[in-house]
């Protein structure tokens, strides 16, 4: 085969695939988490999250995340931020429907889990680094949370 019709091949093979991806996508109801095209094995590759468990919730990003807050009300200076050590997606449970692993007013120690960030996939837990009652948590479930970002209030005790 000639350098143009190994082209024109390749084309043809991307186009049929591009068809095929289109129709499958038109008949699911939801969005696929994943798809990959491969050109000479001619290969479609498409996967979609486990429909049996519902969706995680969303927040678009252009919108700001309500905070969830206390009536406890700690003063300002009695409290310890405990931070975001990467950027993710910041979750209360281990998984949608589940309880929190803390809720505002728990007593909780040094090293006690109190959420998950998610990132690229992977789970990372945040955990106390002091004895304290939860106060507040400044950011809401689901929400993205960049570096340095307070997580979680703690009044130390």
């Amino acid at each position: 085969m000639t350098e143009d019709n190994t082209t024109a091949h390749a084309e043809e093979i991307l186009r049929a695939l591009r068809v095929a991806l289109v129709g499958v996508l038109e008949a699911v109801p939801s969005a696929p988490v994943r798809v990959r095209l491969s050109l000479d094995g001619a290969e479609l590759d498409i996967s979609w999250r486990d429909l049996t468990r519902p969706a995680l919730p969303t927040v678009r990003a252009d919108e700001p995340a309500e905070p969830v807050t206390s009536q406890l009300g700690a003063p300002a200076d009695a409290v310890h931020a405990v931070r975001s050590p990467l950027v993710g997606t910041f979750y209360r449970a281990s998984e949608a429907g589940s309880a929190p692993f803390v809720e505002v007013g728990d007593v909780v120690t040094c090293g006690q889990r109190l959420a998950i960030i998610e990132a690229m996939k992977l789970m990372n837990a945040i955990e106390a680094d002091c004895d304290g009652r939860v106060v507040e948590f400044p950011v809401a479930d689901g929400s993205p949370v960049e570096f340095d970002q307070p997580l979680v209030l703690i009044e130390p005790t």
